[in-house]
């Protein structure tokens, strides 16, 4: 035998032994073990709570405003209208503390008129809040006061939580959530035939929280109300409240 044929030979047994190898090992590495999941042994629930409040507090909004050629002559009008008001408020049994600026401006009227901007006088505006609990007779006060007010005077009912209502309410949604996740981690443990441990993390951000006020109430316009009248006798609609929390179980063999 040549010494080619020899080294024709021992190459292709290289070959085969390193084909041999490399299946091994592809077989190999197909049959290794796939990792933990770590997350095994949890079980995460949302839980909700959910409240209809009847509002305990009145909020209405009242807005003097008027519109001058003269920014002075503007401003000085809504002035002695809004000291016109809060004596009439006073004199309805509004005490002073109830009663709060939350707003004033002056604006520049333009007007483009034949490619051109033109001024066209000044609006001077005053917005107030009054406060004060859910009262049918002191609502029916303040809209008499409103049917005796000059032009220029628009105000909005609305209703809502006081502070204490807003945390009694609070701290329940918070145990209706709880228990809304409890009684969801107990009814899939049953499905799932596994076993609850203790709780394990409980994450509340308050994201699913609805705001403590809501405009649900009557608005007009004071210049078209020029005659006594009662607040309308309907019943003021209820909140709904709702809050989230997510409740993190560990689960027993």
């Amino acid at each position: 035998m040549s010494t080619k044929t020899l080294k024709i030979r021992s190459l292709l047994s290289l070959l085969t032994i390193a084909g041999i190898s490399f299946f091994a090992s592809a077989q190999t590495t197909s049959q290794s073990p796939q990792p933990i999941n770590t997350t095994s042994g949890i079980i995460e629930v949302q839980g909700q709570g959910r409240m209809r409040v009847q509002p305990d507090q009145t909020i209405v909004m009242i807005q003097v405003q008027n519109t001058n050629t003269e920014a002075g002559r503007s401003v000085q009008i809504v002035t002695e209208q809004v000291e016109q008001l809060l004596k009439k408020l006073q004199e309805a049994g509004f005490r002073k503390d109830e009663i709060k600026t939350s707003q004033f401006f002056l604006n520049e009227n333009n007007e483009w008129r034949d490619g051109r901007m033109f001024r066209n006088g000044y609006t001077a505006s005053q917005t107030m809040e009054v406060r004060f609990p859910l009262d049918q007779q002191r609502m029916t006060k303040l809209t008499n006061v409103f049917a005796n007010t000059q032009e220029g005077v628009t105000f909005q009912f609305s209703f809502g939580l006081s502070d204490k209502l807003q945390q009694q309410v609070k701290d329940e949604l918070i145990r209706k959530a709880i228990q809304d996740a409890r009684e969801k981690a107990s009814v899939i443990a049953r499905s799932a035939n596994i076993r609850l441990g203790s709780i394990r993390k409980i994450d509340y951000g308050q994201q699913g929280i609805r705001p403590y006020e809501a405009t649900v109430g009557y608005s007009g316009v004071a210049e078209m109300r020029k005659q006594a009248a009662d607040f309308p006798q309907t019943e003021i609609q209820t909140i709904e409240m709702t809050d989230q929390i997510l409740v993190i179980w560990t689960l027993e063999p």
